[in-house]
């Protein structure tokens, strides 16, 4: 049918297309403005992210079950956030054993070297028996909010004591955790409605339960699907309450109150409508009036890479967007709707199931073995397409009972799964697994857990991210305030501090302070706890005094550590770990204390010197002034009016420096010729002489005359009351990893007890797409089933865990 217009007909598809152009014509302005609302909320997130790289970080512990007294042995995997593959930027990372009050049981330094470390710890006899946490995070990291460490929980049992457990009473039977899909229950609105009901020890609870309204009557049923999660759906009223009664299959019915309702608001609903879209449907209500037509933005990101920016307009208060799955990345993703004003106003999580798995194969080449016998387990790591990949893998093989279990996370859920979730997720493995429920089971977990890395509120306003905390590219960076002692406050004028920690291997820094006084010192190569000496000016400064800050993070974990039980039946189990234990540390202690690695790069600072005399090969002279004249030929010692200068020659010059040297005793400064010309020359090992101007950190010198003594102990200089002298603890020392081996007959037949429950603990095990790798070990004299197992990645971030098990028989 044509349409009939002021004595001229015009065809009716002329008419459909003259209307859509003016549909479009009309509000133009508008388009634009909504595309700067959705470009300006991109570049804002953009922004950024490039400034506030972020860092994950995953732990291999040995086990998760352990006696005090025993070592605890680790890896250290470090990836960055968004693309999972090893980074070498922090040479350092923080491991804590923290107690159920918070307080930290023990903090060691672990150097790291292209994203991996390792280290062990010796729990003292003097712990308690309970649950406690590792956490691990690097000096970066500490910029973030502590959700974002490394946390894993582990049982330590004191067997020299009873166990301390809770208070009857002290801990509630059950929790119930109400969580509306999107972040807000909205009056008149359908919602998603996700819950968790948990027990005292954390772990998800079969129940049953229905949501009842301030008169008593069942609005829905409910009831979970896995670990005590699950969903439900209902439209809440703003004149009404509800409330939620749940009855657990072994407990006493106990209620909960809903989240509040809001009068009006958004929601969002996520459902995956197709194997290709997913559907995003977002309701708005403005209360007893009509929504009018306005812009929502949806923007998804996978880790801090962006994955879709789009817009619709309300129509009738509803709007719905179809989002390709292929668009987003494997894991996590964030989505987020946005109002008309660039508030986001919904929030929830998605996960997609990961496809890019790296696949170990390994077995042990017989399924039981005698005591005493040698293990052999080849190993081969392969991509996706089958083909042999190179990995940096960590194997543990150790006894499993009712108290050693298998692990429950690995690298893979940690770093695609839980690290990207706020809490503890109960039993993560699942989650990777083909059950039929699992797709389902993950999107409950997703509604149940929210957290993301920042605050919406500073991106949009561009805020400029503050970082206290600098990466530690080249090793452990110690910090510290210069004060005036009699004011307390920060000294603002530049001063030049002395940094230095004596000994056989000696270490110094120098650093000035910046206005604020803060000061920090690049400590490379430093091992081990050592008396730290400080000193400011020229060790002479009376006025002013320099704070050290503690390395360690002050924020508390935001999780709860679950209860601890230790049923009674498991008494002759705990018996056996402990004897394990008192074995090992009774006739192999020396062997568990051989270090692995040297303590460190042992060259002083300015590399080999241009003049080095080992006094020993001289003849001994009784004063250091005999020492200097006789033979140590580039120093000219002088005398002016009783008093020593030192000078030394410009070597490139053929010419004497004006000044004072730099003069070092053990890596500690000396600014008094007299004190170190009345130094013992007995006492000294070696003189090393550099004949050239140095320039290093704070400090530039004419020349440096460095003196090191045989025990490296500052040996015939007194303390100066102006230096600042502390125990500070450096880079923890690797141990190696020690197990008795039973090559010969009698080896075998030693009379020495072998009640090993851990076998064996390798950090670091490279495979390769060329050679293969194995690894082998020695069973002991303890009967049961051991595990293996074997966890790592590849430079390009592909990471897998396996782990399988044999017998070892009486």
């Amino acid at each position: 049918m044509d349409m009939i217009h002021s004595g001229y007909t015009i065809p009716t598809r002329c008419c459909s297309f003259l209307a859509a152009c003016l549909v479009w014509m009309i509000p133009f302005h508008q388009l634009m403005a909504q595309a700067d609302t959705l470009r300006s909320i991109k570049q804002s997130f953009e922004q950024y992210r490039k400034k506030a790289f972020q860092e994950k970080i995953y732990v291999h512990t040995d086990k998760q079950f352990y006696v005090a007294g025993e070592m605890l042995w680790f890896k250290i995997y470090d990836v960055d956030g968004m693309l999972h593959h090893p980074i070498d930027i922090s040479k350092v990372a923080y491991v804590e054993l923290i107690n159920n009050a918070q307080v930290p049981e023990f903090q060691v330094k672990v150097g790291m070297d292209k994203g991996t470390g390792s280290g062990s710890v010796f729990l003292p006899l003097t712990l308690g028996t309970g649950n406690y946490r590792i956490r691990v995070y690097t000096n970066w990291m500490k910029n973030f909010s502590p959700e974002g460490y490394f946390e894993k929980v582990i049982a330590i049992v004191n067997t020299q004591e009873a166990a301390v457990l809770p208070p009857a009473g002290t801990t509630p039977a059950y929790t119930a955790q109400f969580f509306p899909e999107g972040g807000h229950l909205v009056s008149g609105l359908q919602s998603t409605l996700a819950f968790r009901i948990t027990d005292h020890t954390g772990k998800g609870v079969d129940c049953q339960g229905i949501i009842i309204d301030e008169k008593g009557d069942s609005i829905t049923s409910f009831q979970p699907l896995k670990f005590g999660i699950g969903r439900c759906t209902f439209t809440p009223v703003a004149a009404h309450t509800y409330r939620a009664k749940i009855t657990p299959v072994k407990g006493s019915p106990f209620t909960q109150e809903l989240p509040r309702i809001d009068g009006q608001g958004y929601v969002m609903q996520v459902s995956d409508t197709t194997k290709e879209l997913i559907k995003v449907l977002v309701t708005a209500s403005t209360g007893n009036s009509m929504v009018a037509p306005a812009p929502v933005y949806l923007f998804i990101h996978t880790r801090q890479e962006i994955k879709v920016a789009d817009m619709k307009e309300l129509q009738h208060g509803r709007a719905v967007f179809l989002v390709d799955r292929k668009m987003l990345g494997e894991g996590i993703s964030h989505f987020t709707v946005f109002n008309s004003t660039r508030q986001p106003v919904c929030e929830r999580l998605y996960f997609k199931p990961l496809e890019k798995q790296l696949a170990i194969i390994a077995r042990a080449e017989k399924e039981k073995y005698a005591q005493r016998t040698k293990v052999n387990i080849p190993i081969q790591t392969k991509n996706m397409e089958g083909e042999t990949a190179a990995a940096d893998l960590s194997v543990s093989v150790y006894l499993v009972d009712s108290l050693q279990k298998a692990p429950e996370e690995n690298i893979l859920t940690c770093l695609w799964l839980s690290s990207d979730l706020q809490g503890t997720v109960e039993s993560p493995e699942y989650y990777f697994t083909r059950d039929i429920n699992v797709p389902l089971a993950a999107d409950n977990l997703m509604l149940t857990h929210g957290w993301r890395k920042f605050r919406w509120e500073d991106i949009l306003q561009r805020k400029t991210p503050m970082f206290k905390y600098v990466p530690e590219y080249n090793g452990h960076i110690i910090t510290g305030t210069v004060i005036n002692i009699q004011t307390g406050k920060p000294v603002n004028k530049p001063l030049t501090t002395h940094l230095s920690a004596p000994g056989k291997w000696w270490y110094y820094y120098p650093a000035s302070n910046d206005t604020d006084g803060r000061v920090k010192y690049d400590t490379k190569g430093l091992y081990n706890t050592r008396e730290v000496i400080v000193q400011i000016g020229e060790g002479k400064d009376s006025i002013h005094g320099i704070n050290i800050d503690n390395p360690f993070s002050t924020l508390p974990s935001s999780g709860i550590l679950p209860a601890f039980t230790l049923p009674a039946q498991y008494s002759a189990q705990l018996e056996t770990h402990s004897i394990g234990m008192q074995a090992m540390r009774t006739y192999w202690n020396d062997s568990l204390k051989k270090p692995s690695l040297p303590p460190g790069d042992t060259t002083p600072f300015y590399g080999k010197s241009d003049w080095d005399f080992n006094l020993d090969d001289y003849t001994r002279f009784t004063t250091m002034e005999e020492v200097l004249r006789e033979f140590v030929i580039p120093v000219d010692v002088r005398r002016i009016k009783g008093h020593f200068f030192l000078r030394l020659k410009n070597q490139p010059f053929n010419e004497y420096f004006n000044e004072d040297p730099l003069m070092l005793l053990d890596g500690v400064p000396v600014f008094n010729c007299d004190e170190l010309m009345a130094i013992n020359p007995l006492k000294v090992k070696r003189v090393e002489v550099v004949t050239k101007p140095y320039f290093y950190g704070a400090t530039t010198s004419s020349g440096i005359i460095s003196l090191t003594t045989y025990n490296g102990n500052l040996d015939g200089i007194k303390p100066n009351p102006y230096m600042v002298v502390l125990d500070y603890e450096g880079i923890r020392q690797q141990q190696e990893f020690y197990a008795p081996v039973y090559n010969t007959a009698a080896e075998k037949e030693s009379s020495l007890p072998d009640l090993r429950s851990l076998l064996y603990w390798a950090p670091v095990v490279k495979t390769s797409t060329k050679d293969s790798t194995a690894v082998s070990f020695y069973t002991g004299d303890q009967p049961g089933k051991y595990i293996v197992v074997l966890q790592g990645i590849t430079a390009d971030g592909l990471a897998g865990s396996r782990h399988f098990t044999f017998e070892v028989l009486p």
